[in-house]
């Protein structure tokens, strides 16, 4: 799967002008295959860490697309992705990714 087919899946409408609007909701499945595909490469410095939300899902930020193009920092692990796991990422609205965090109880910041 090349970079262009990637975006293309996720945004059919078009490429946006700014990726940090927008948020990627991965299910269990599709985080454990990122996970093997950065393991694969071996890289310790850059490494995507999805965060668990309230439905169950993986939220990331969709700012991490453009660095799996050729010259991104994530490049090298496309090569062990393929887009049969695609099907398990959903984009939606930075904010409504947000509303989907669990909210930390206050005696965690003391």
């Amino acid at each position: 799967m090349t970079h262009s087919d990637m975006i293309a899946a996720l945004f059919p409408d078009g490429e946006p002008a700014d990726y940090k609007a927008y948020a990627l909701l991965l299910t269990l499945e599709t985080v454990l295959a990122m996970k093997a595909a950065q393991e694969a490469v071996g890289s310790e410095r850059h490494k995507v860490q999805p965060v668990a939300t309230t439905d169950g899902r993986w939220l990331v930020s969709a700012d991490i697309l453009p660095e799996l193009d050729d010259d991104g920092l994530f490049r090298a692990a496309m090569d062990h992705f393929d887009g049969t796991h695609l099907a398990g990422v959903e984009v939606v609205d930075w904010a409504d990714g947000v509303a989907l965090l669990p909210v930390p109880d206050s005696d965690e910041f003391f």
